[in-house]
């Protein structure tokens, strides 16, 4: 086998990242979504792939991509719906698991996001802009130019452009694609559907203050959703604090956890929590996370889903900044401190449970992302994907350690230093992050740190 080299920077066109992954409701699948770079289209290509879950074979891709996303298991486990654009934005497709050609259910003319099934497997919910709208190619010379009056502070946003008008709302749509019908209204964005137990109800995010245009006080809402597809009028769960993101259902239906901090002015320089609040009578959302006293991933849209339910509905799996780690700790519904499940040095950024299995995607500053899973006690852990394998087989990746010291005045503070192999002294790259409440390492920097050490550079990223 011939030597490893050092990463450089032409390595990072065959570096891969992956996201979301999926466990199917018996634990056995993980489906996941790989990223790699297009030269040409300049920027990702994106597909599904599914793989065991105990690691005993390579996962194959699943759809053709180069614009796929979001796969979402039927709740039999022998189909997948996900997000494609096959020119027409992006759209639900469904395809089975054992092969053929993907059938397209929707046809919005923005494109839709956020596929989360009903779990009869009748019906699937999702998000999509609503609103009369051109893209600027399609606009005449003097639309392009006509002035444009801005009167909220969120007028725009990246990857989006000015929105003119739209807003996100919850759609149903039957799993034939038939009879797609709008639950949601209003000048405000709903998002992060999330169907219940029984498929009676959905209960979602919206910020509907009178703040909104200016501020973030997203609340998490219920509302009622006929077999029809005919929608109740939504009822606030939260207190219009803060922020909240990603409800989840309790097995029972009786609680919803979410993402979120109650501070009113904080955004996202609070604390984030996982919060728990009763689904049937109005109540204080209570964190489970607190005893912890570390932030909560995921409030900020994770790629992917960052709690789960654990199946006996006692508690809740999520993720949380710990060191420049991040590591999965399981929270008792009692409110006693949550445990560590899955640590070490890396950021487990997405995660999944089903079937006695968690599924998560993890990376490190020295170790490309891969999809990984282990028992729902953090045990047997093995990596499921191989996305990267052959830049692994062929790179170099210096590791990174953790340095100790004490300031002036004694506050202690935590280093990561990469540096080259062999003895220095080495000139050095002193790299500080943003904040006040970022954090090294940043594992999106991989390929400038890894370049930086194989050109002699040592890099010290200090928090």
């Amino acid at each position: 086998m011939p030597a490893k080299r050092d990463f450089g920077p032409e390595d990072v066109w065959r570096l891969r990242t992956v996201a979301d992954p999926r466990l199917s409701p018996d634990g056995r699948l993980v489906a996941y979504v790989v990223a790699e770079p297009d030269r040409e289209r300049d920027q990702p290509a994106t597909t599904v792939w599914v793989a065991p879950a105990d690691g005993s074979a390579p996962g194959r891709r699943f759809s053709a991509g180069p614009e796929d996303g979001a796969p979402r298991w039927s709740p039999d486990g022998r189909s997948l719906a996900f997000v494609a654009d096959r020119g027409h934005g992006p759209q639900l497709h469904l395809a089975p698991l054992d092969g053929g050609e993907p059938a397209v259910l929707t046809d919005a003319p923005h494109g839709v996001s956020q596929p989360v099934w009903s779990p009869d497997g009748r019906r699937l919910a999702y998000v999509a802009r609503t609103g009369e709208w051109k893209a600027p190619e399609e606009r005449s010379a003097v639309e392009r130019n006509a002035p444009r009056v801005v009167t909220g502070l969120h007028h725009r946003f990246d990857g989006i452009g000015y929105l003119d008008g739209r807003r996100s709302h919850l759609f149903v749509v039957k799993v034939d694609g038939s009879g797609a019908v709008q639950v949601t209204d209003g000048d405000w964005d709903d998002g992060d559907p999330e169907w219940s137990p029984d498929g009676r109800r959905l209960a979602f995010v919206s910020d509907r203050s009178a703040t909104r245009h200016d501020e973030v006080h997203r609340d998490v809402w219920v509302l009622t959703v006929s077999a029809a597809g005919r929608p109740g009028a939504p009822r606030r769960l939260t207190r219009g604090r803060g922020t909240a993101s990603a409800p989840r259902w309790s097995p029972d239906g009786s609680t919803l956890a979410y993402l979120g901090h109650e501070v009113e002015d904080g955004n996202s320089a609070a604390n984030a929590h996982l919060l728990v609040v009763d689904t049937a009578r109005p109540s204080a959302p209570r964190s489970l996370s607190e005893p912890l006293d570390r932030t909560v991933w995921g409030v900020l849209r994770a790629p992917g889903a960052a709690h789960a339910w654990d199946r006996d509905g006692r508690s809740v799996l999520f993720v949380a900044v710990d060191g420049g780690s991040l590591a999965v700790y399981r929270a008792p519904l009692d409110g006693s401190r949550p445990a560590r499940v899955v640590g070490g040095d890396r950021q487990v950024v997405a995660l999944d449970a089903a079937g006695g299995t968690i599924a998560f995607a993890a990376q490190w500053v020295s170790e490309p992302m891969e999809v990984y899973a282990c028992g729902a006690d953090g045990r047997r852990e093995r990596r499921v994907s191989d996305a990267n394998g052959e830049l692994r087989r062929d790179v170099r990746f210096a590791p990174a350690r953790r340095v100790g010291h004490r300031s002036a005045d004694g506050v202690g503070i935590e280093s990561f230093v990469l540096a080259p192999a062999g003895r220095g002294p080495h000139p050095a790259v002193l790299e500080i992050h943003g904040g006040p409440h970022g954090w090294h390492p940043q594992v999106v920097m991989l390929p400038l740190y890894q370049s930086l050490v194989a050109a002699g550079y040592a890099v010290v990223l200090p928090n």
